[in-house]
């Protein structure tokens, strides 16, 4: 099978080429910006072909789903957290290449599978203990609207063109790779990053504050399950269908590194931070046969100690 993926180099498109990569099951079409983007081990893999170029250029578009038989589309210009209380900024960035991509579909006279990350954390409102997919959206953010408004373009594009089907993944909180304190999300990742650089760990409001995380090898997989299942347009949330507080990851972090961890809780007037969000993936279970393999203590300890060893390299 052909896999096409936008958004090759962002946090969850390096995850995915990787794992896909190490399956050796699929010829991969990969987007980049540039090819300054483009790692070594994407080049030197037979497995992969690469197209460098910005969606918003239709001709990049076209170039892209000329080989596409799925197409994961992750591509997104800025990270969420930094336009997330402007919404002039949170709708130019991302509609242009996106809907670049869509109205190419709605044009396309092959079948092409779409895979849709939309997002679970923040679109079932702000305290929900068990998110179903059936449930009414409620966006709690300028970025959670434009997720919504895609999800509807999506449902739109196949009652136009039945040439195309799609699979919408809500997922929750991704973690499984150090990230830099200035990306602002992905609060395990950062957290072991800035211990390993004996700097205090940033927690915004409530430390009590509880989200659902999903292991990337584990998400990877959901999109593994996702390629095949194609019957017009399914929305599946991806988590792991527990909750785990700030104040547990602290825990866990302490048990691994000890007296390491030092952390300050800072106040801020954010409106958009959910309290409590916990998906119900029962649906993904039942359809996509999928589910999370790794919880969040064992897979933060695989992790954290993979990246003590890394960084004293």
């Amino acid at each position: 099978m052909k896999i096409t993926i936008t958004g090759a180099s962002g946090f969850i498109g390096q995850n995915l080429v990787k794992y896909l990569l190490n399956t050796k099951k699929y010829k991969l079409v990969l987007n980049y910006l540039s090819k300054k983007e483009v790692p070594d081990y994407v080049k030197k893999s037979s497995l992969c072909k690469i197209i460098a170029g910005d969606l918003s250029d239709v001709s990049v578009c076209k170039k892209i789903l000329k080989e596409t038989e799925v197409l994961v589309h992750l591509a997104q210009s800025v990270n969420p957290k930094k336009y997330e209380q402007s919404f002039d900024k949170s709708l130019l960035f991302n509609a242009e290449p996106t809907f670049n991509i869509f109205n190419l579909l709605i044009q396309s006279k092959k079948k092409i599978h779409l895979i849709f990350p939309s997002s679970g954390g923040t679109l079932y409102g702000i305290n929900n203990s068990s998110c179903k997919e059936t449930e009414k959206p409620a966006p709690i953010s300028p970025y959670a609207v434009q997720k919504l408004m895609m999800e509807d373009y999506i449902n739109l594009i196949n009652k136009l063109n039945n040439n195309i089907t799609a699979n919408i993944l809500r997922i929750s909180n991704p973690y499984g790779t150090l990230l830099d304190q200035k990306r602002g999300q992905g609060f395990i990742g950062i957290a072991i990053n800035n211990i390993l650089h004996n700097r205090h760990i940033q927690i915004w409001d409530n430390i009590d504050s509880v989200r659902d995380y999903i292991y990337t090898d584990d998400l990877c997989n959901a999109f593994i399950k996702s390629f095949e299942y194609k019957k017009d347009v399914e929305i599946f949330n991806i988590g792991s269908g527990k909750g785990t507080s700030l104040k547990q990851i602290i825990s866990i972090l302490k048990s691994i590194y000890g007296r390491k961890v030092k952390y300050k809780v800072l106040k801020t007037t954010n409106r958009f931070c959910a309290k409590k969000n916990i998906l119900n993936i029962d649906k993904a279970k039942k359809i996509l046969k999928w589910e999370p393999r790794t919880f969040i203590k064992e897979g933060i300890e695989q992790k954290a100690k993979l990246f003590v060893d890394k960084f004293k390299n």
